[in-house]
């Protein structure tokens, strides 16, 4: 399962393993699989908001060096 996402080549499998990916958390994993969906598919907008909202879930989770001071 982890490796099918690097190897495959459909956009549309990409795009849904990184969909099931970020629900489950596993933010590596989206953002391999919906980086290579992007690189394969770039004018995909629905796969441009998924990256977006990934990245914007991951930097939610990250902890604000401001606050850590």
């Amino acid at each position: 399962y982890q490796g099918l996402q690097y190897e495959a080549e459909n956009p549309e499998l990409l795009f849904t393993l990184g969909y099931v990916e970020m629900e489950r958390g596993d933010i590596a994993a989206t953002m391999a699989a919906l980086g290579k969906a992007l690189d394969l598919r770039p004018d995909d907008q629905r796969i441009r908001l998924t990256y977006s909202r990934a990245l914007r879930r991951y930097k939610l989770k990250q902890p604000d060096p401001v606050l850590l001071k």
